[in-house]
């Protein structure tokens, strides 16, 4: 399945895959990378990465590749899924799935990637970029048994736990529990900072008893000064609010299980 000669493959070089693919390079992983935006692969290429005219030349070249991509669509894309380049791109290697698509989506990938002889593992991740690119990630994985040992070392300078959750597409279902409790976290430490707010309470002693007392936690450290500062900015490459998995994992969890779509609707919304 996998060849110590080959360079693992990575494509998808947006707010999280080019933190992850640095965070491969700099631990001394041989990365060949592919992005539909060329450019977002020079800090990969100056990190010492190899960079792919297309991404038909990293399965050309790869026994293993890595996905972190945006949404279905753009995988199917990749992976030409409804062409004839599918067979040829996929048999005989492990397709890693590291972004967030809905269960029902990577239960039908497997099988396809299966029914012509490749190999597929789920692997979303819990963090955002600064875990990234810390190496602090949280990965869980679905799949084959003998796909995920495969896997599974490869993912260790990205990450430090790696959960196996089962078949496919349990690591997507743990991702999307963990996103709801997320968007939960982050819409109730809205609701406090609006009430005390609201108050005339001070907003910086509040953040001051958060961090001493039981709830405190890198979520609420990070998100309450930004909440009291009204800092709703996009922070330096991510994509806009929309393309996050966090907002489409919010939208696909309450499609496929009615959770109430006021957990994924913009917080601030409400105070206005």
């Amino acid at each position: 399945m996998m060849g110590a000669t080959h360079p693992i493959g990575f494509i998808g070089l947006g707010t999280m895959g080019e933190a992850m693919a640095l965070t491969l390079v700099k631990a001394g992983t041989r990365l060949l990378v592919w992005n539909r935006t060329r450019a977002r692969a020079e800090i990969l290429a100056a990190a010492g990465a190899d960079v792919a005219r297309e991404a038909a030349d990293v399965f050309a070249h790869s026994t293993t590749v890595f996905l972190m991509l945006v949404d279905g669509g753009a995988i199917d894309t990749v992976l030409d899924r409804s062409g004839t380049a599918f067979a040829a791109r996929v048999t005989g290697r492990t397709v890693v799935h590291m972004g967030t698509t809905s269960p029902a989506y990577s239960r039908e990938l497997e099988a396809d990637i299966r029914s012509v002889g490749g190999y597929y593992v789920e692997a979303p991740v819990s963090g955002s970029r600064k875990p990234a690119e810390a190496g602090q990630l949280v990965a869980m994985l679905a799949g084959d048994r003998d796909a995920i040992a495969n896997a599974r070392p490869l993912l260790t300078p990205m990450c430090r736990e790696t959960l196996i959750c089962g078949p496919v597409p349990n690591a997507l279902l743990m991702k999307l529990s963990v996103n709801l409790f997320l968007m939960s976290l982050v819409t109730g430490l809205a609701e406090a900072v609006h009430f005390a707010d609201r108050h005339g309470l001070n907003l910086n002693q509040l953040v001051a008893v958060l961090n001493a007392g039981p709830m405190a936690s890198d979520v609420s450290r990070e998100k309450a000064p930004k909440l009291i500062a009204r800092d709703f900015a996009v922070r330096p490459r991510e994509q806009p609010p929309h393309r996050r998995s966090g907002s489409r994992g919010g939208r696909r969890l309450a499609t496929a299980r009615c959770v109430p779509r006021a957990l994924w609707r913009d917080p601030r919304a409400r105070f206005r």
